[in-house]
């Protein structure tokens, strides 16, 4: 038994709480989405089992359940993330309240409980086999991520094993269009969804799929979600000649999850580029990619900071919350 436990089953035992330095891992912990719940508010009333979740992350689904509970939050959901090094580590704590359900959590419904047959095997092509040796090669470094992407979206074909599949999925995925999406829209499998978003990333038309794409961005399942949304941020990104609504993506910005805001966020970092988005983002979107700022959690804080410094033709400061809110709560431009 470690030593961490010893000292919160003894606290426990005497009555007193335990007074030792706040653990380094408590310095990259956020709490996000609620107005009755902060980090300050958190960190009293959870310290020592937030302190063994944020160490041992298996305990954090049952932590964030009993905070659900505690407070009658309708949703509860700890992320955490490793960017490269074990020392930057970053929880989130994503909250929200009982009275925003209904606005933050608008999620859309599967249509059906179909299970359709796999066109041309595409769906196994990718489960399989594409996927399982991508990710071995990027395990092992041998990936080269300078090969160009003839599709919308790709994962990677930069590598000897892989460039079969390439040619593979621009031939079938277009003459299986139909299938693909009936798979992606109503098909009751999350993983053939999720799947069936990748894959029809590799027809030849934009338009075509971003029209796809759009229709399950707010699906129930976070893997489908993420998926399509990928997929709307390569293009966002690199394809400015393709039109995305800057609206539906402005409603995932407000979905529960750090992923959710981090995929809708990449997304924004493409259209925010564009001019004729820029008063409806600040608008519709501004409030929260300033809240966005105060994080720690990397993937939420930096694109909003590229964002806001695009909507407001200058740098405020990456750290400077109430210079945003000041330029927010100014007149619009004209």
């Amino acid at each position: 038994m470690s030593r961490l436990i010893w000292l919160v089953i003894l606290a426990a035992c005497s009555g007193k709480p335990a007074v030792r330095p706040a653990p380094p891992e408590m310095a990259n912990l956020d709490v996000y989405g609620s107005a009755v719940l902060d980090r300050e508010h958190l960190i009293a009333r959870y310290r020592d089992p937030l302190v063994l979740a944020i160490r041992e992350p298996d305990l954090l689904r049952a932590l964030a359940e009993r905070i659900a509970k505690d407070g009658d939050f309708a949703y509860a959901e700890f992320s955490q993330i490793t960017y490269y090094d074990p020392e930057r580590t970053f929880t989130t704590l994503d909250l929200v309240d009982r009275r925003d359900a209904a606005r933050r959590m608008t999620y859309v419904s599967v249509p059906s409980s179909r299970e359709h047959a796999d066109p041309d095997g595409l769906i196994a092509a990718w489960n399989d086999d594409y996927e399982p040796k991508f990710m071995a090669h990027l395990k092992d470094n041998t990936l080269d991520f300078k090969a160009p992407c003839p599709f919308w979206h790709c994962l990677g074909f930069g590598n000897a094993e892989l460039e079969p599949f390439r040619d593979r999925f621009a031939a079938s995925v277009p003459a299986h269009e139909a299938e693909l999406a009936a798979i992606l829209l109503e098909d009751s499998r999350m993983t053939w969804r999720a799947t069936a978003a990748f894959l029809l990333a590799h027809l030849a038309s934009g338009p075509r799929v971003v029209e796809l794409m759009l229709q399950r961005i707010r699906d129930p399942e976070a893997l489908v979600r993420n998926n399509t949304m990928r997929v709307l941020a390569l293009i966002a990104i690199d394809h400015p000649e393709v039109d995305i609504p800057v609206g539906p993506i402005l409603d995932v910005l407000e979905l529960p999850s750090t992923l959710d805001r981090n995929k809708a966020s990449a997304v924004l970092s493409g259209l925010v580029k564009r001019e004729a988005n820029r008063a409806t983002i600040r608008a519709r979107g501004g409030a929260t990619l300033v809240a966005m700022l105060a994080l720690g959690q990397p993937n939420n804080h930096d694109f909003a900071y590229k964002i806001l410094k695009t909507l407001a033709g200058k740098d405020l400061g990456e750290h400077d919350l109430a210079a945003w809110r000041a330029w927010l709560a100014s007149d619009m431009p004209r």
